[in-house]
């Protein structure tokens, strides 16, 4: 993929997702750790937010986050080894692809949807 990716997670740690940067799926990660900070980084939209870990205001809100996200055209993919059951099941019933955050299976979560 050629495009950007933007993790949501409140804790810093870049390296965790490093490896997503490669010709397979994206050429650009930016790290955000609030909603509001992720937001900046949607200009131009990027292809994906990832939901990784989430402060507790932007975890009441995941819902309204992923509706937001694919509203702007942004795949959403919420990586379920970070948020936990609850929010994951949250934000895949609104319109999110859950991932187990396995390198094995970041090929479904991350591959654009079949037209």
């Amino acid at each position: 993929m050629n495009g950007t990716l933007v993790v949501l997670d409140a804790h810093d740690r870049a390296e965790r997702y490093g490896w997503l940067v490669s010709e397979e799926y994206c050429s650009t990660l930016l790290h955000a750790d609030t909603w509001g900070s992720a937001l900046r980084g949607f200009a131009p939209a990027p292809d994906v937010l990832l939901v990784a870990s989430l402060t507790d205001r932007d975890a009441a809100a995941v819902a309204s986050i992923v509706r937001v996200g694919r509203a702007l055209g942004v795949r959403v993919v919420c990586d379920g080894s970070r948020t936990g059951e609850v929010l994951l099941r949250a934000a895949v019933a609104a319109g999110a692809t859950g991932w187990d955050g396995s390198a094995a299976s970041a090929g479904a979560a991350f591959a654009p949807p079949v037209a």
